[in-house]
């Protein structure tokens, strides 16, 4: 029982280690993933407007004014 509950505590501690240096690793290069992240933002964010506004087309021909009453 005592070697599991020693196997379950290395693992533990390894996942936190591995955490921590994830976290610092994001915080040390957080210019470079925020440049990145905008870079690509920047890039991407003209198509998906255009293409989310509807088409618009102008008419050839005009009819009669309609009154809004």
């Amino acid at each position: 029982m005592q070697k599991v509950i020693n196997t379950l505590s290395i693992i533990s501690f390894t996942a936190f280690i591995a955490g921590i240096g994830g976290l610092g690793y994001g915080w040390f290069n957080r210019d470079k993933i925020i440049d990145s992240a905008m870079s690509q933002i920047k890039s991407e964010l003209p198509k998906l407007v255009k293409e989310s506004m509807p088409s618009m087309e102008i008419p050839k021909t005009t009819g009669n004014v309609v009154l809004p009453f």
